[in-house]
């Protein structure tokens, strides 16, 4: 699939077997399995074939959606990151440190995928959401508990997503800024933890600025740090609230399968790209 948007941007999420040809026509491909495949069995060789990620059942395919033309390589001269579910899988360490505020509350543990749900629009509303809404007046001792627990346990289970420290490598010579709804003082340790600090030269959380994402406010301040003007970035996150951050910054957006958002609402979010991760990332824009 091409970047150029000569497809009329649609996305090939529904129908992966629709591949483009010159002309901005389409031709079907044949299905795989017994009648594509030859006597042997196999699959003929040069035929395309769905990414690894997309082959697995319940997982969304893989999605090449583009509304309008992204940066040249040869003009990309900024790349912005989110960081839970982008860079950093941190799901099982703020779920542990969400249940150990829920029991000193005497209150019942959320699931981890009740978790990921709550997680991208900053600490407070994850606390808020993980308590109940109908309990509001809990949430500042939440917040305590949280933190003194997430403080010493932030770093037990997160670990790089895949494809990341090659992504960065990829990247390097251009400017490399984080721009996180987590709070900059934990964005921070977790960079430093896992080796990667120095790949960036701006790192906004959010408490960096007055408002938090979906505003723009963190993208321009991150912008302006690295002297850079919106059409030489590239905003890319896992969740809808980066995608509205993008295009409220009037950067364009590339939102990644496999974090904390579904295939379902990254689509309905309407990124102007998806793609399966950031080994793809690497590959279309590095």
């Amino acid at each position: 699939p091409r970047l150029s948007g000569e497809d009329g941007g649609a996305s090939l999420l529904s129908d992966p077997g629709a591949l483009p040809r010159a002309g901005g026509a389409r031709r079907r491909r044949a299905p795989l399995g017994r009648s594509g495949a030859g006597r042997s069995g196999r699959v003929p060789r040069g035929r395309p074939r769905l990414p690894r990620q997309a082959r697995r059942p319940g997982r969304p395919r893989e999605v090449v959606r583009v509304s309008r033309t992204p940066p040249a390589r040869e003009r990309l001269r900024c790349v912005l990151f989110d960081v839970d579910g982008t860079l950093i899988d941190t799901l099982d360490d703020i779920a542990g440190s969400v249940n150990h505020m829920l029991r000193s509350l005497a209150l019942s543990e959320r699931s981890i995928e009740e978790v990921r749900t709550f997680v991208g629009r900053g600490v407070r509303q994850l606390i808020l959401r993980s308590v109940g809404e109908e309990r509001e007046e809990l949430v500042e001792r939440g917040l305590d508990l949280f933190s003194r627990h997430y403080e010493i346990h932030c770093l037990d289970r997160s670990r790089l997503m895949p494809g990341a420290a090659e992504c960065l490598d990829r990247f390097a010579g251009r400017d490399l800024g984080i721009v996180s709804n987590k709070t900059e003082h934990f964005v921070r340790r977790m960079l430093d933890g896992l080796g990667i600090a120095g790949r960036f030269r701006a790192v906004y959380g959010g408490d960096s600025v007055a408002e938090r994402k979906p505003s723009p406010l963190m993208v321009r301040a991150a912008l302006e740090a690295l002297g850079r003007r919106p059409e030489e970035a590239i905003l890319v996150g896992d969740l809808p609230v980066d995608v509205e951050t993008g295009r409220a910054a009037g950067v364009f957006t590339v939102a990644l399968l496999g974090g904390f958002g579904t295939g379902a609402e990254l689509e309905a979010a309407s990124p102007d790209l998806i793609l399966d991760g950031l080994a793809e990332l690497a590959r279309r824009f590095a």
